[in-house]
């Protein structure tokens, strides 16, 4: 593909880094027109999105580098470089998720917690889907060989799939099924959002089952328990939470929390 954007004096722009930073900003552009619609401000949902990318970034690279132990205890200075790629995105979650309820309850505990969930929920998984495409470029996530008709191969040295063997595009894979999930968030939270939590526990629900399937499909060292790859652990884990919580939420039909 193509790792390197373009050089402006000597200074390397990688695509990845690019990607995923257009990925936060639609997120971010998203999230503050859903905050409007709930009668809160802009300015509310950039004060916790700085805190939850900073968090996001330290937990997705230290998943990373606990995956990949072996390579950084070698070659410590490269756990700085995350513009080349290298991010665990349950690790980024996780670590997001408990900065946003940190500073909620530090800060701003008058508004509903779950009404700030939902919307970063429901503009998230188009933010995934447009970062996904550096992952494409860079080269990380890659699939398993296969000869099927949409298959595609790396040529680009510096790519970190294996070079000229035909792999499942795991990457659009993973692209294609985020940007579903946000189309149908997206519906729901504007046209039939019943209660705070709704599309929070959806997303968690959507996002599991998709990354648990997608996940048959990578080629790339990830870690394993027991016969599931790390992230297919951790996505059982998710989708039991979420599922519990969403029928729990509806019963009990309460906008208070």
């Amino acid at each position: 593909m193509h790792p390197i954007l373009f050089k402006f004096f000597g200074i390397e722009i990688h695509t990845y880094g690019f990607f995923v930073a257009l990925g936060f900003m639609t997120a971010l552009f998203v999230s503050q027109k859903l905050a409007e619609k709930e009668g809160l401000s802009k300015n509310l949902v950039v004060d916790y999105a700085f805190y939850m990318l900073i968090f996001a970034i330290i937990g997705a690279r230290f998943f990373y580098v606990i995956i990949e132990y072996k390579f950084y205890i070698k070659h410590p200075f490269e756990i700085l470089k995350i513009w080349e790629g290298g991010l665990v995105y349950y690790g980024g979650f996780i670590f997001a998720v408990l900065s946003l309820f940190i500073y909620h309850y530090t800060k701003n505990r008058n508004t509903p917690i779950l009404k700030i969930t939902d919307i970063f929920a429901t503009a998230l998984p188009l933010g995934q889907a447009i970062g996904r495409l550096g992952c494409l470029s860079a080269g990380c996530c890659y699939g398993k060989p296969c000869n099927l008709p949409w298959a595609i191969k790396f040529t680009n040295p510096e790519s970190l799939a294996p070079l000229n063997v035909y792999l499942h595009p795991t990457e659009l894979y993973h692209a294609i099924s985020d940007f579903l999930i946000f189309i149908i968030l997206i519906f729901i939270f504007k046209k039939k959002k019943e209660f705070n939590g709704e599309t929070t526990c959806l997303y968690g629900i959507l996002y599991s089952v998709g990354r648990f399937i997608v996940e048959i499909f990578r080629g790339d060292p990830r870690g394993h328990i027991g016969i599931f790859s790390t992230s297919q652990f951790i996505s059982i884990i998710v989708f039991a939470i979420s599922f519990f919580f969403y029928f729990f939420l509806k019963k009990s039909n309460r906008n208070y929390y």
